[in-house]
């Protein structure tokens, strides 16, 4: 029961909170077996830190890339974050 009440605290606490959003554009490139590959993306991260000193965040980045006429590559990364600021 502590747990579900901790859970819901935090859950209601972060959906109240003023989110720090940031958005993210980028490319990188590499080469894959033998052929040159690029890797587009586009994402966002948003964070705040509770009262306590709880920081609480999520962000998510898709990606495309293509390694030649025949092999696309598309990825999608969703992350969570749960920490504590240690002054």
């Amino acid at each position: 029961m502590k747990k579900s009440l901790l859970a819901i605290s935090l859950i209601s606490s972060f959906a109240f909170a003023e989110l720090d959003t940031k958005v993210v554009v980028g490319a990188s490139s590499a080469k894959v077996d033998g052929e040159n590959y690029t890797q587009y993306n586009v994402g966002y991260t948003s964070q705040t830190k509770l009262e306590n000193q709880i920081i609480l965040g999520f962000g998510n980045t898709v990606s495309y890339g293509s390694v030649d006429a025949g092999r696309e590559l598309i990825g999608l990364d969703m992350d969570l974050k749960a920490g504590y600021e240690v002054y």
